[in-house]
């Protein structure tokens, strides 16, 4: 019984298969007075922009002490004077640098206590702040 049901199914789906294609007529029922807005379709081939990469800023450079590594960056911020704010994960630590790309200053370290990191996960610029935000802790207990 469950033979013949499998293949009349399968039959009915090689018969709808071999049927030609047509499309639906129906629509979608939207509130009187909806504002409908139709775009006619356009080719990927005719609607896609090539973007040309630039070079605009290398941070760091061979004068520095500090050989301008990133390990793991996970956030970058800008103020308004053209300082970078690297968050680096790896390095637990925010970088800045210039506006002309050097080094200028390393902020925090490793720890949980004042100024320092695990994992500075993002940075931003409000105002005259930094803000550096680190993942949760996984200290439990308390």
């Amino acid at each position: 019984m469950k033979r013949t049901a499998t293949l009349v199914f399968l039959a009915m789906i090689l018969g709808a298969c071999t049927q030609p294609l047509e499309f639906a007529d129906w629509t979608i029922p939207v509130p009187e007075g909806t504002r409908i807005i139709e775009y006619p379709y356009v080719p990927f081939a005719d609607r896609t922009e090539w973007i040309a990469l630039e070079l605009d800023l290398i941070i760091g450079n061979d004068e520095d002490d500090f050989d301008g590594s990133l390990y793991r960056p996970f956030a970058v911020a800008a103020d308004d004077q053209g300082r970078v704010y690297v968050a680096d994960v790896g390095h637990h630590q925010v970088l800045v640098y210039g506006a002309d790309g050097g080094h200028i200053r390393s902020l925090g370290r490793q720890g949980q206590g004042p100024g320092e990191f695990v994992g500075p996960i993002e940075v931003t610029v409000a105002g005259t702040t930094l803000v550096v935000v680190t993942p949760p802790s996984s200290v439990s207990g308390r």
